[in-house]
Order: structure tokens, then sequence, then C-alpha cells
């Protein structure tokens, strides 16, 4: 077996390991929150989260939620031969497979 093809069983079985894990986490807080009887919301009583009151500074929080929502990566476009437009996109992780 080659180094590659071990590193890489290696890494695909801890991403099944970490996700597999994930999903039994959202599950069981799934779970705590249907079970809270009504008017406890599991949060020590209170019903609703504290809302912020006031003016939110975006300068001194160093972003702006706003800009977020419309911040998107379209890629490096080209036209292909038929006319349809190709978007590229680079994606970087920290496995590494057939290398």
């Amino acid at each position: 077996m080659s180094t590659a093809t071990f590193r890489s069983r290696v890494c695909a079985s801890a991403l099944t390991l970490f996700g597999a894990a994930g999903a039994g986490a959202l599950a069981q807080a799934a779970g705590k929150a249907r079970a809270a009887p009504p008017g406890q919301s599991g949060h020590g009583g209170h019903e609703a989260m504290p809302m912020p009151v006031g003016e939110v500074d975006h300068e001194r929080n160093g972003f702006n939620p706003s800009e977020i929502l419309t911040d998107f990566d379209y890629g490096e476009v080209s036209t292909l031969d038929s006319g349809q437009t190709l978007r590229e996109y680079r994606i970087a992780s920290g496995c590494t497979f057939g290398t």
C-alpha cells in the first residue's frame, strides 16, 4: 500500500468520524430542545434570548454583517465554446488525496 493511499484513507476516516460525532451532537441537542416543558426554554427559565439595544458600531467590530451577506466569490469566469459561462473555484482543505 502506498503512503498516499494510506494517508488518504486515514484522512477520510477522520472526516467520517468527525462528521458522525457532529451529527450525533446535533441530534442530541435537538432532542433536548424538544424535551423542554412548555414555558421553559432550557435557558434558565428565560423565554427568549436578549436582543441588542441601541446601534451597533460596525467599524469598531471590524465588519458589517450586511456586507458579508453580499460578498460572494464568483470564481474565475470564462466562456465555453458553446457560449455557456464557466466559473472555476479553488477549494483548499487540510487533506490531500492522490499525492
